[in-house]
Order: structure tokens, then sequence, then C-alpha cells
């Protein structure tokens, strides 16, 4: 991105490597100056109080003192201060969805190694890690190397994330981890160049990442998958293939998931808006053992979506990449930040009720975890996503991908499932009328048109 001024920046983080960790290897690989406010773990509850935390979270960024969350959705943001986000959106897709495939293998082993109390659950999450996810998860990633990085000659802020999962974990914890960095060469080098990169000259130290609450963003990839698609979620209207909707430049698509709604049905949404045609493969949980060898699946999961043939995975990716197609993608750095993180706290606290309501088998466990979301974890997200929004959608007057995930969130969760909610769309009635305007609008008509 260029300006003729640098915005001032303050990143605000635990003293510990975490969530920040990419977002400084970001900044001091770009040469921009920021200030870097580390807390010890010991005195954030004594300070938390007295911080901006829009989620009640770190890590922060305050731009021109306008504070910011959602780690992923920062890192992207000071990427483009950087040039290290792509300006082409193919590339752009690929970087997005080798960096959620790299926090989903993170939260996969931090999880299972860090935040399991009983042992014998933690060794068996541990081995379903080492045997199952991470092979996956980085096997995938290793084959789409194509050059010294993961993109070919210029580096992203996805060589950055690789670069932070070789330090914070994959030499940290070999102790615990199978899988080796010899075993992935192409990501190996892409993490040995850029530890001697001479842009990081200066950060040839790091700290190791401390374990402590932060940004909660489990793994459940490959929980969902075993679950045959979100079969507990209401099935969306059915799709149109805009046979009615005038040709477009728009590339070749194809869209694969389970016949539900889960995490294809935003991508979806997005593509209807904004009247792009594409095939909507659809495959029924029962055929979907049977039919996954016959697949695509870069990192053995769906949703996938193919672009003129080529196979991209990752469904947030995926939804921003559909985004710019369809215009709802902000084109100010900013405005895309604050897109971002709407879109990152709303499949958080997706994740979080899902997991709570439908992934715990023990009954007493699933009330307590039930309570917590009800009462703390929903509570602290929309709340702040509630006074955030500035218009009759999420930025203003304009709508972007984030409307309709607002949307997405009001379906798929809060309506579908009010005998297991404590906060209704009254209570956020910001939010509950960016869903009302978007069901209704003009563009979704014919999505929503009984068939």
């Amino acid at each position: 991105m260029s300006s003729s001024k640098q915005p001032s920046l303050e990143l605000t983080y635990f003293d510990a490597g975490g969530r920040a960790e990419p977002i400084r290897l970001i900044l001091a690989y770009g040469g921009i100056s920021f200030e870097d406010v580390r807390i010890p773990g010991k005195d954030f509850p004594a300070k938390k109080p007295s911080l901006d935390l829009p989620f009640g979270q770190v890590p922060t960024l305050h731009v021109d003192g306008k504070v910011y969350a959602q780690s992923i959705a920062i890192a992207r943001y000071v990427a483009t201060l950087a040039g290290l986000y792509p300006e082409n959106p193919l590339d752009a897709l690929e970087a997005d969805l080798a960096v959620d495939t790299i926090v989903e293998a993170t939260m996969t082993f931090v999880n299972a190694a860090f935040m399991e109390p009983d042992e014998a659950m933690k060794a068996e999450k541990l081995a379903d890690a080492n045997d199952k996810v991470l092979p996956r998860l980085l096997g995938g990633l290793e084959k789409r190397v194509v050059g010294p990085f993961l993109l070919g000659d210029a580096a992203s802020f996805a060589d950055i994330y690789v670069l932070d999962f070789y330090t914070q974990i994959w030499t940290a914890f070999s102790d615990q981890l199978k899988l080796t960095p010899e075993q992935h060469p192409k990501l190996t080098a892409i993490a040995n160049h850029l530890r001697n990169s001479t842009e990081l000259a200066v950060r040839a130290t790091y700290k190791q990442h401390e374990s402590i609450d932060h940004e909660p963003r489990p793994a459940l990839s490959h929980h969902l998958e075993a679950k045959a698609g979100y079969r507990t979620l209401p099935d969306p209207p059915p799709v149109l293939h805009n046979e009615d909707i005038p040709p477009t430049t728009s590339p070749s698509l194809e869209l694969t998931y389970f016949n539900t709604g889960g995490r294809a049905e935003p991508i979806r949404l997005i593509l209807a808006y904004g009247g792009i045609s594409f095939e909507d493969v659809r495959i029924p949980g029962k055929d979907f053992p049977a039919k996954k060898p016959s697949l695509d699946l870069p990192f053995g999961q769906v949703p996938t979506l193919h672009v003129d043939g080529k196979v991209y995975a990752q469904s947030i990716a995926i939804a921003r990449y559909v985004a710019m197609l369809a215009g709802l993608y902000p084109e100010n750095p900013l405005d895309a930040l604050e897109a971002d993180l709407a879109v990152d706290a709303l499949v958080e606290a997706t994740t979080a009720f899902v997991t709570a309501a439908f992934m715990e088998p023990d009954e007493a466990k699933r009330i307590e975890k039930l309570a917590d979301v009800n009462n703390i974890v929903l509570p602290r997200l929309l709340g702040g996503l509630e006074k955030r929004v500035v218009g009759p959608f999420f930025l203003g007057t304009t709508p972007s991908f984030a409307d309709i995930y607002v949307l997405d969130f009001h379906m798929q969760i809060w309506t579908a499932f009010p005998n297991l909610l404590k906060m209704a769309p009254d209570h956020y009635p910001n939010l509950a009328a960016i869903a009302d305007r978007l069901s209704n609008s003009i563009e979704l008509a014919a999505y929503f048109k009984p068939k």
C-alpha cells in the first residue's frame, strides 16, 4: 500500500509470541515502525479493565487512535501496509487459505497439548493431531508451494505464518510432534529463507509462546467432517444457478460442500448477492465417505472452490475471494480490516456455540460449556460487534461480506436454535437490522424464493 504518511500503530498483547508474533514479524519485515505494548501475563487481569478491548481479548491494534481486534484481520491489514498482501484476488485467496490452514494446525496442536486437563484425553487428542490432522494440513500446504516462497518469487504474509509455525510450534515442541520440519522441505525452506533474511535480521531471537488465555479459535474442521457436515443445521433454500442473470466476465466457479448450510452458506449468499453464476455441488452427508476419495480436497475437507479448474480451500478465504468478485470486499485497507474482524468475530461466535452445543458428548460438561457461551462468550463478541455498526450496514451505507456473515449467523444460529441461546436478536438491534435488510433485499430475493 503506497501512502504519503504511515499511520500511527500501537500493538497490544502479552509479553509473549502467540497470536501477535506474526503481526510483529510482518511489521518488522516491512520496516514499519510501531509501538509494541507487551503486558506480562500475571499483570493482565489488573490491567484489563483499563484497556480498550473491542471483544475483551488481545491482540489489538490502534491505528491513528482507533482500536481494532482479531489477530488474522490485523495481520492482513499490516501485510497490506508492508506490501505482503497480494493485489491479485487469486493470489490473495492462495495466501489467505495458507494462513487459515496454518492457524488451524496451530490451534489443533495447542488445544490438544495445553487446553485438555484430562491426561488420557490429552494423549488421545495429541495422537489424532499427530497422526491425522497435522499430516493432512501440512502435507496439503507442502504441495501448494510453487517457488522459494509459497506463491513463487515474492513473499507474502502466508510465508510469515509459515515461519511463525516453524518457530513457535515445530521447533519449540519437537518432543510432542511426530512430523518434523525435514519431512516438509518446502515449508522448512521458506522458514529458513525468512529467518536468514535481511529484513528480519534484527529479530533473530524469538520468545517462546506462553500458555495463556487469548482469542479462542478451536480447529473444528475434522470434527465437523466426522459429523457428516453440520447435520444439526437447517437446510438452506435451494440456490439459483443464475440462469436469469446476464452472463459476466467472472471465472468458472464450482463450490463443493455437504447438502446443507454450514460453512458454505455465506459463500453461496455472497455469490447470490453479487449475481455471480456458480456450480453448487451438494453432497449428502451419508454419501460423503464413499465420494471423498474421488474429490480434489487440498486439506481433506470441504468446502472447496474450483476457479477455472484449480481447487482452493478454507471457507473464510473462499468467502473473501468471492466477495472481491461480488464487490463486497472493501478496497480501503481500514474498511477491509473492519470487515475482516467482524467476520472473524462471527465465526468465533459460531464455533463457540457449535462446539458447546454439539461437540461435547458429556451432558454435564455440555451444559457448563453452553452456560459459558451464553453468559460470557456471545455477549462479549456480539456486544462488541453491535457497538461497531455505523449505519444500515456494518461499515455504513454500503454492504460488505461482513453483513452477509451477520445474516448467516442470524439464520443458522440465532433463529435456528433459540431454545439453546439466551441472547435473542432483539438484544442486538443493529445486527438484527442488518440481517433483516439483507434477507428482504432484492439481491437475495431469488435465493430465498421457495422452490
